[in-house]
């Protein structure tokens, strides 16, 4: 048996959840490399500040969160909606316009109703999205520049007038 020295005894007694507040700050900190020293000091700060109001909320409300939903439930409440919805609008538009089902195109309806930069371009000839089937195949050269989605557009047969109005 060793006896505990009284420094750490006090220590122990008197620590007020330190542990506790550096474990959770560890979890999901905010850690940026700066030159400048205020910089560290203020991301520390703010996840000293994040650490506070995450136990103070988990005490209030009694409901059991992680510290990381707790973290993504403060950002989404911070940025307005409308960044939110066009950056998304942004982001659709750019990465994933266009999802292929049963061997046709389908747009997201958001970009396919409500845009109006829908340009047509010439492109290498591609099966329309709208009329072409395995038994008559129909091909097209025009590409549309916001859904990248091949549409016939003829004064006969305007697939482009179809496919974004229904």
């Amino acid at each position: 048996m060793v006896s505990c020295p009284i420094v750490l005894s006090e220590y122990n007694k008197h620590m007020n959840c330190v542990d506790k507040f550096d474990q959770n700050k560890k979890s999901c900190q905010i850690d940026r490399k700066a030159k400048k020293w205020w910089h560290r000091l203020f991301f520390h700060f703010i996840d000293a500040a994040v650490v506070n109001s995450y136990v103070l909320y988990k005490l209030q409300s009694g409901m059991n969160i992680t510290m990381k939903h707790f973290r993504r439930e403060i950002s989404n409440d911070l940025v307005s909606k409308t960044l939110v919805e066009k950056r998304s609008i942004h982001n659709v538009s750019k990465k994933q316009t266009v999802a292929v089902k049963k061997h046709k195109p389908h747009v997201n309806s958001r970009i396919r109703f409500e845009q109006a930069a829908h340009q047509p371009k010439r492109g290498t000839r591609r099966r329309c999205a709208r009329c072409s089937t395995k038994e008559k195949e129909i091909r097209t050269e025009w590409i549309f520049s916001v859904c990248n989605v091949s549409l016939c557009l003829a004064k006969q047969k305007n697939c482009f007038a179809l496919y974004h109005n229904s």
